[in-house]
């Protein structure tokens, strides 16, 4: 089950959700104050840096987090340009 403060609300990012996004990155990376720098405007690839290694990781990291599955053939790589649409994209999941 889905904790309510997770669940997505139209045109809204969860806080937790984007905060929680924000420790799986900086668990990723070994890098703690990532958390604290990550907005939801950085460019996940170009500006964190994120390698199809450490995009696997988040990805099932995320899948576990958040109880979703990922369309791994229909995820379009324009998903984690930034934190505010991956984001979007987890709460698209977390309804379907």
């Amino acid at each position: 089950m889905i904790p309510s403060f997770l669940v997505w609300q139209e045109g809204r990012v969860s806080p937790a959700m984007e905060q929680r996004l924000r420790q799986i990155l900086a668990e990723l990376f070994e890098d703690p104050g990532m958390a604290m720098t990550v907005s939801l405007d950085t460019d996940l690839i170009h500006d964190v840096g994120l390698d199809s290694l450490k995009m696997i990781n988040l990805l099932l990291r995320t899948e576990d987090e958040f109880d979703i599955e990922i369309d791994y053939e229909n995820l379009n790589i324009t998903t984690l340009t930034s934190l505010r649409r991956f984001c979007e994209y987890i709460q698209s999941r977390q309804v379907n």
